[in-house]
């Protein structure tokens, strides 16, 4: 809290703009009041005993950001802030089709700002949010569970070809799992869980990454029936961080 009113302080001494502001001044002062609001909503989400109020405030803070960067056409700055607004409908207060919208939204500016490195990552979120989505419905979406594997699949060969090793450990995580739960065919997630099994992955990847992508790969395999894509699974889950067992 202390950051949030050091943050809120230095905003209310930028917010006023000075009389012989040119617009230079203006756009490198609306830019960093911009980067302010955002920071004020990531530094909130960390806040644990935050009212349902102060939830709330966060997502205004973004929408104040977005509405001082988009006229300057600030796509590193838009994105993030549309990174963050999903981040936080799909974790703070769940709400899939928002995060959705606010992914796609972000993705759209990274490719226009031929950001192939960001791409990864937020293919994932895209994956997770629709398969989400998907869940929601009665019976389950099936095009959005395709959708979900289609997204992870390519997020995993995207980042496979950037050498993003803990990108692609968390969508072939997610993709065995979607596969799993949903009794899809083998062969539309066995590249998933190829990628897995092989050493580069387990060798390069941070241990938060294997631990993440372990506990997707036992929580689909919890869904199969006994046999050896079952053991094949857990398997590659044990590889990627073995199970601590009670002693």
């Amino acid at each position: 809290r202390e950051t949030i009113e050091a943050l809120n302080a230095l905003r209310e001494r930028l917010a006023p703009p000075p009389a012989d502001e040119d617009a230079g001044d203006e756009r490198y002062r609306e830019l960093l009041l911009g980067r302010l609001e955002n920071e004020c909503a990531n530094t909130w989400q960390r806040v644990r005993d935050r009212s349902e109020e102060e939830t709330s405030g966060i997502t205004h803070h973004l929408e104040r950001s977005i509405a001082l960067k988009e006229p300057h056409g600030d796509l590193e700055g838009l994105a993030a802030s549309y990174g963050v607004l999903g981040n936080f409908y799909m974790w703070t207060r769940p709400e899939p089709a928002k995060a959705l919208e606010n992914y796609r939204k972000d993705l759209e500016i990274i490719d226009r700002a031929g950001s192939r490195f960001a791409r990864p990552s937020l293919l994932n979120r895209i994956g997770m949010a629709s398969y989400d989505q998907a869940l929601q419905a009665t019976p389950v979406d099936e095009g959005g569970v395709e959708g979900a594997l289609a997204n992870c699949g390519k997020a995993l060969s995207e980042a496979l070809a950037l050498g993003q090793e803990n990108d692609a450990i968390f969508a072939a995580g997610a993709a065995v799992r979607f596969g799993c739960e949903q009794d899809r065919p083998l062969e539309s997630w066995a590249a998933a869980l190829e990628a897995l099994e092989g050493p580069s992955l387990i060798d390069e990847g941070a241990t938060f990454a294997r631990n993440g992508a372990a506990g997707l790969l036992r929580q689909g395999a919890a869904t199969l029936e006994e046999g050896d894509l079952k053991l094949r699974v857990l398997s590659a889950a044990e590889a990627l961080s073995p199970e601590q067992k009670p002693e």
